[in-house]
């Protein structure tokens, strides 16, 4: 699930006008990162999309945990 929803978000950058990942992925991808990096990882990050790019280094704001 994790993947299916990374690459979705993957395919909005170059589809800009494509719906974003339903709300429970982005869930599962926070509860995911929530497990192998910790409570830490996960503060302050309210929106789902960013922490999931985050956290697969898309974007900065934290050292990847999925890859």
């Amino acid at each position: 699930m994790v993947e299916v929803v990374v690459h979705h978000l993957d395919m909005t950058v170059v589809l800009p006008d494509a719906p974003a990942p339903p709300a429970s992925g982005l869930a599962v991808v926070r509860e995911t990162v929530l497990r192998l990096a910790g409570d830490a990882a996960v503060a302050g990050w309210e929106d789902d999309t960013a922490l999931a790019l985050a956290a697969t280094g898309r974007e900065p704001g934290m050292t990847p945990v999925l890859g």
